[in-house]
């Protein structure tokens, strides 16, 4: 994938571009392979396990990051001299995130969501390898999980991330999951690709996910994927809740708007799967 054309962006148009030095493909290939492979390490990484794992010198990947530090696109750790993606890849990624349909799709049903449930409700996507919040109507309660877009979502424990992931071939299913450590957010967080699995197999059953108490600590997230005209499943809608003002009764009726909400945006999207009362292309009232 380029930044000119299949994004939309222009380099021209980047705040504080990178000068022209005479650069080859060479040096702009190892520079994108260096940035997707920060992208697989969460958790930051360092000079030694770049190069190891790009099969490019120290120095070469040194000098790389020094000039991506630069332009704000790697930040680096002190203290550990561990590197990170910078501020600068989520800037790029909101220019892109905002030329995408599905989350100009989703914006009214989103506020609806939050509206009819009083609870923050977000949109996630696909983005590369990762599941990727891109949009949120935060509810107004004092009480209430902060999520931001651009947060990454883990496929494990998170209902939204698992909502999608279910749903996509299984060759990509465990290519996705050998991508990510199984971390243990809290007691209940599935910790094994046997129990990841299941979980998984659960989603496709009931066409829905909830997570207690498997990110968070009291904290219950409901989640539905969300398809386009082909029937793929490239984001999920998700409304999330303290646990303590979420009774059984109540979550029965809450995994209900959410599928609604999950099925009007499909429909709006052009998928026909599910019948549906809502006409493709309104937005709800």
């Amino acid at each position: 994938m380029t930044l000119d054309g299949v994004m939309g962006i222009h380099v021209s148009n980047i705040r504080n571009p990178i000068p022209s030095y005479g650069i080859s493909m060479e040096t702009i290939g190892r520079t994108l392979r260096l940035l997707r492979s920060l992208s697989e390490h969460s958790s930051g990484v360092g000079i030694k396990e770049l190069s190891e794992h790009l099969g490019i010198p120290p120095s070469t990947v040194h000098r790389l990051l020094q000039v991506l530090m630069e332009h704000h696109f790697v930040s680096k750790e002190d203290d550990t001299r561990r590197y990170h993606l910078g501020p600068e890849v989520l800037e790029l990624a909101r220019v892109y995130l905002q030329s995408r349909d599905v989350v100009a799709v989703a914006r009214p049903y989103l506020a609806r969501l939050r509206v009819q449930t009083g609870e923050t409700a977000f949109l996630t996507a696909l983005v590369g390898s990762s599941a990727i919040c891109v949009a949120i109507e935060e509810s107004a309660r004092p009480l209430r999980l902060f999520i931001e877009v651009g947060q990454r979502m883990p496929y494990h424990a998170a209902a939204s991330a698992r909502a999608i992931l279910a749903f996509q071939p299984q060759e990509e299913i465990e290519r996705l999951l050998a991508k990510e450590p199984l971390q243990p957010y809290t007691d209940l967080t599935p910790t094994t690709l046997a129990d990841v699995r299941g979980k998984l197999a659960t989603v496709r059953a009931d066409g829905y996910a909830i997570c207690e108490s498997e990110l968070d600590e009291m904290v219950t997230a409901l989640a539905t994927p969300v398809r386009d005209a082909a029937g793929r499943v490239q984001a999920s809608v998700t409304v999330v809740v303290p646990t303590i003002r979420l009774p059984a009764a109540d979550q029965r009726a809450l995994v209900g708007l959410v599928r609604e909400a999950g099925a009007r945006m499909s429909a709006t999207l052009g998928y026909r799967g599910d019948r549906t009362r809502h006409p493709a292309g309104a937005a709800p009232a």
